[in-house]
């Protein structure tokens, strides 16, 4: 185990200092290899299985394809829900039921306000004609 640790770290030495004579040539870092090599996969690799003639690249590919479709998914969703809130007609709609919420909550709260007052005047009717028959 002691060697693949020293190889790790003499791999990542050689990895930043290969970085910086790449980034000193101004070399297109738009390349493949440059990803590959430059930004974690290959050290990812490395790490992950324990060398690197012995892995192909397809794992790597998988993960950037299912993430690649996981953002297009995700851009979708957003794009969806961006129009779907600026539409008119959606707009309407959002608009008329929030009207008849509100409508629906008056009615609801002066419906209640006639029940109390009923209740009030059938107490007192009752009051008033217990009055009168207990004085007849």
């Amino acid at each position: 185990m002691q060697c693949f640790e020293e190889q790790k770290i003499k791999l990542q030495t050689a990895l930043l200092e290969a970085k910086e004579l790449w980034l000193e040539m101004k070399v297109s870092t738009l390349q493949p290899k440059w990803h590959l090599t430059f930004d974690g996969h290959l050290m990812d690799q490395y790490s992950r299985y324990g060398g690197l003639a012995d892995k192909s690249d397809e794992s790597i590919e998988k993960g950037h394809q299912t993430l690649k479709v996981l953002r297009e998914q995700q851009e979708t969703c957003i794009r969806r829900e961006l129009r779907r809130s600026r539409s008119p007609a959606i707009q309407q709609h959002i608009d008329r039921y929030q009207t008849s919420i509100k409508q629906s909550s008056t009615i609801k709260r002066s419906r209640d306000t006639e029940e109390r007052l009923d209740n009030k005047k059938k107490a007192k009717e009752e009051k008033r004609d217990a009055y009168c028959i207990a004085r007849s």
